[in-house]
């Protein structure tokens, strides 16, 4: 009975160490496949934020060039008023001109 216990024990404990490599095994590969997951996420990472990085420059490209229309528009807005403005102010500088001359012209006649 005892050769048939230790037989037996023999075959529990050559069986648990079948298990243990397989064990082994699985988590080694389980290992592989997380490195190679961390791998393809950091290089996914790596490309979107190179991508978002690219999107700011465009945003902020896009937005300088609206700023500098809104300005050109701006200061081209001023510089007709300026302009309408010189060119009433001239008309009125003349009419008082012509009044002048005219109230100069009856009061030497």
């Amino acid at each position: 009975m005892q050769s048939e216990m230790r037989v037996v024990s023999g075959d529990v404990k050559e069986r648990a160490d079948i298990l243990k490599g397989q064990i082994d095994g699985a988590e080694s590969r389980f290992q592989v496949v997380i490195t190679e997951l961390q791998k393809e996420r950091a290089t996914q990472r790596q490309r979107l934020e190179t991508e978002l990085q690219a999107i700011h420059r465009l945003i902020n490209f896009s937005m300088q060039q609206a700023l500098h229309r809104g300005l050109k528009s701006a200061v081209a807005a001023v510089d007709a008023l300026s302009a309408a403005k010189n060119r009433d102010g001239r008309q009125e500088g003349q009419r008082q001109v012509s009044r002048l001359s005219i109230g100069v012209s009856r009061g030497s006649s």
